[in-house]
């Protein structure tokens, strides 16, 4: 117990550790929330480069075809 808390009555050293405690565990969620979307964001963009890639392979073999049949 701080300097602070032995001023103040067992009640109130409680509520103020009950509010710190929910602000610390709501700004935990909120970090949480955070970071799932940050990596479904990096995912999903991985996930359109590959695709991409996969359909720019898809062309140059077409490409290749079209070129030969001339």
């Amino acid at each position: 117990m701080n300097a602070q808390e032995r001023n103040l009555s067992p009640r109130l050293v409680k509520l103020r550790y009950d509010f710190f405690e929910a602000k610390r565990r709501d700004l935990l969620a909120a970090a949480r929330r955070a970071r799932d979307s940050i990596l479904a964001d990096e995912h999903r963009d991985k996930e359109n480069s590959k695709h991409q890639l996969e359909l720019a392979a898809q062309d140059g073999v077409v490409m290749q075809r079209i070129g030969s049949a001339e």
